[in-house]
């Protein structure tokens, strides 16, 4: 999944969604969960004051009177959050009287209204996306099963490429598909696919992702993988999203009994008309809480995922009211800007520690991000880096995630199916959170301490200037 360029901001409540009977199961596919319940639609979060400020001394009629409403109700009524105090006090006298009403009718039914509170994380289950060009090694979704509280893995199985108006499999995953986990495999779209995607017919689409799908559950039979379900991972323009559901409707059609289908979820998409809609074509679907903004500017910087907008993807997604698994990041990244500040590349396979063998010099290191400048030109890992030219990493830490996982926990309800983290900490993949620090979080035990960066060796380089040196050029960047 490519992360946005927009923002994701000024959610709208939106209407309740039906709710759906029999919702298949989204780690097992193994029975029904039975029926599932909307929750009544969210007003929109005024933010709390900063710390050490006051609330205002005087009240507006409106919100004396809202104070009245809650004080008659207060045995209905448990305790109510500022930002949703401060809601009331945006309504009119005679809202505020109709509420106060309804809330003392509930109360001699025996109904109650309560606050959200987090939802403890021991209870919600775990998935993990595996996004790399060969699947995990036994040891590290072993260690993922029994540290990581690891349920699913949805596993990136390959992409769908368009040549010569034909549509195939590419890059399929190499090494054994897991056998330890059930799998959802995953398909993404090169970006020549997603840019002619208006033209490219749904039936032929789906039918090449059915026919691969059918292939790949031959192979783990024959590795004894279970494989559960398919993930669709189709970064389509939302003003697409019609077309998308043709495609989803025919694969949906097509799908063996007794496997789920699933989709995920661009932050784009969330206030899109078409969502509710194209959803119903899924069991669930897993909408990425991060990756809303991608910095075209050094001086623009901003961090893959934020609590607050974690907070609102979540509560967006909850309102849709259909079953979903929250994407989580954990992991970093790299970015690379040219002499005048303006990016140029993104890669997910460098980690800050290999900067430190080249000749560049840290000019700035912070919370969230490193940055530094080229002194002179040389290659890392196939990326061409000019003398002055800027490189940027934002690395994964314990805290921050910690941060989106509570900011998830708070905006959830029933529609949760878990969290699904990006991406799955292998042993070899410096780019992730490290396994401990992930386990710590998920279990409640201390942080690990993170290591301190070591010393800048001097060791050989390539100047990007020679002949023999690797092409001026980046890798696309996972995500």
């Amino acid at each position: 999944m490519w992360m946005s360029t927009d923002f994701l901001c000024g959610f709208q409540p939106a209407p309740l969604m039906p709710s759906r009977q029999g919702t298949v199961n989204p780690l097992l596919f193994a029975e029904s969960t039975g029926a599932e319940t909307g929750r009544v639609s969210q007003p929109s979060v005024l933010k709390s004051p900063p710390l050490g400020s006051s609330l205002p001394t005087t009240l507006s009629t409106d919100a004396a009177l809202a104070s009245a409403a809650l004080s008659v109700n207060a045995a209905s009524v448990d305790t109510f959050s500022f930002s949703e105090t401060m809601w009331l006090t945006t309504l009119k006298p005679r809202a505020v009287l109709c509420l106060a009403l309804a809330i003392g009718t509930l109360s001699g039914l025996g109904l109650t209204l309560r606050p959200r509170s987090p939802k403890p994380l021991a209870e919600i289950p775990v998935a993990y996306w595996a996004w790399r060009n060969d699947a995990p090694t036994g040891d590290d979704v072993r260690a993922v099963v029994g540290r990581g509280r690891g349920s699913a893995l949805f596993l990136r199985a390959g992409q769908i490429e368009l040549k010569k108006d034909a549509l195939r499999r590419i890059r399929p995953a190499g090494g054994a598909f897991p056998d330890r986990l059930p799998l959802h495999l995953v398909y993404n779209a090169t970006p020549d696919v997603l840019f002619r995607f208006e033209r490219i017919e749904p039936a032929a689409l789906a039918a090449c992702i059915l026919e691969t799908f059918a292939a790949d559950r031959d192979r783990a039979r024959r590795e004894r993988a279970t494989v559960v379900g398919l993930q669709l991972d189709i970064d389509c323009p939302t003003r697409l999203l019609g077309r998308y559901r043709e495609t989803l409707r025919i694969v949906r059609a097509g799908l063996p009994a007794g496997y789920g289908l699933s989709i995920t979820g661009l932050p784009t998409w969330m206030n899109a008309p078409e969502l509710p809609q194209l959803l119903k074509e899924t069991d669930f679907w897993t909408p990425q809480c991060y990756g809303w903004r991608i910095p075209e500017t050094l001086d623009d910087l901003t961090p893959i995922a934020e609590p607050e907008a974690v907070g609102r993807a979540v509560a967006r997604a909850e309102n849709l009211g259909h079953p979903y698994f929250a994407g989580i990041a954990a992991y970093g990244y790299l970015l690379h800007f040219d002499r005048s500040r303006r990016r140029l590349s993104l890669r997910g396979d460098i980690s800050a520690t290999e900067i430190r063998k080249f000749p560049a010099r840290c000019i700035n290191r912070d919370s969230v991000f490193e940055t530094w400048r080229a002194e002179t030109d040389f290659v890392i890992d196939g990326l061409g880096v000019r003398a002055g030219e800027f490189l940027v990493f934002e690395t994964p830490s314990a805290e921050r995630f910690a941060a989106s996982l509570d900011a998830a926990r708070t905006s959830c309800g029933p529609a949760l199916r878990g969290f699904c983290l990006f991406r799955l900490p292998a042993t070899d993949d410096p780019t992730t959170l490290p396994l401990d620090a992930v386990a710590a979080v998920l279990n409640g035990t201390p942080i690990p301490e993170s290591p301190a960066p070591p010393e800048r060796r001097s060791v050989h380089f390539t100047s990007i200037s020679k002949p023999d040196a690797a092409p001026m050029a980046a890798k696309e960047g996972p995500r």
